[in-house]
């Protein structure tokens, strides 16, 4: 039967602070760390929490026309293209002012047939970690649904904080951060990505986003990016969450 939810159960009505002392971020390809959630870790990392970032690929794919896609190394997936890739990334860190980040080098729509690996890679290293941010179970990019998918697995194994974020599919949030105070930061990262943004006008599409969703946060808030936080044992629930059905800490 349909229930006629209150605004304020559906979509916070204030804004929090990010969450996280201990910090890991993953990101499918580079950019998705900055498209997503570029300006919490930045907030996060100025706050004085340590901050780390994975990339699971190094984006591959994203042009196989371009003239360096063709130029190939030891993995027939690692390209002169990758690297450019990598490069930008790096780039883009130093504008958020992280200084620990890896680079996996899966290969790009890849994730899937490696998500073992990639679990035991992250196993090694996620007990040191107190949140994970990481994008949505429900994104375009099958490499990012793949990435909440051992994310998910991860936390009902060591029991963290998971956070998701949003890059191509708007979604139902339950944590909003203002990030005007340092959303051209967010903006200058993301220029750091010029080969993206040949790709697509990305740059805008997330910062009006951004803007929308300031809906509930009053004429001050100017940018704000959105999250959910799942818990474990609310995993079971996210169908119902996303739907609209049913809230999470009931």
């Amino acid at each position: 039967m349909y229930e006629a939810i209150e605004e304020g159960r559906i979509v916070p009505f204030y804004a929090e602070k990010p969450a996280g002392k201990t910090v890991l971020v993953l990101s499918p390809h580079p950019d998705d760390e900055t498209l997503g959630c570029g300006a919490t870790i930045n907030m996060l990392k100025s706050q004085g929490s340590e901050v780390t970032v994975i990339f699971l690929t190094s984006g591959d794919k994203a042009e196989p026309k371009h003239e360096l896609s063709s130029i190939t190394y030891d993995d027939s997936h690692v390209s002169a293209y990758s690297y450019l890739r990598e490069k930008e990334a790096i780039m883009a860190m130093k504008v958020l002012g992280i200084d620990k980040y890896r680079f996996l080098r899966y290969p790009d729509r890849g994730l899937l047939g490696h998500k073992e690996a990639i679990f035991d890679d992250l196993s090694l290293i996620i007990g040191a970690f107190d949140v994970l941010y990481c994008p949505s179970c429900i994104e375009l990019n099958p490499d990012h649904r793949v990435t909440a998918m051992i994310a998910m697995k991860l936390q009902k194994e060591y029991g963290f904080s998971l956070f998701f974020y949003e890059v191509t599919v708007p979604f139902r949030p339950n944590c909003l951060v203002d990030i005007t105070a340092v959303a051209k930061t967010k903006w200058k990262a993301m220029k750091a990505y010029k080969s993206q943004l040949r790709v697509g006008n990305y740059l805008d599409i997330v910062m009006s986003l951004n803007r929308f969703r300031t809906l509930t946060l009053g004429k001050s808030c100017k940018y704000a990016e959105a999250f959910i936080e799942v818990r474990e044992k609310e995993q079971e629930m996210l169908p119902e969450w996303l739907s609209y059905k049913k809230e999470f800490n009931q």
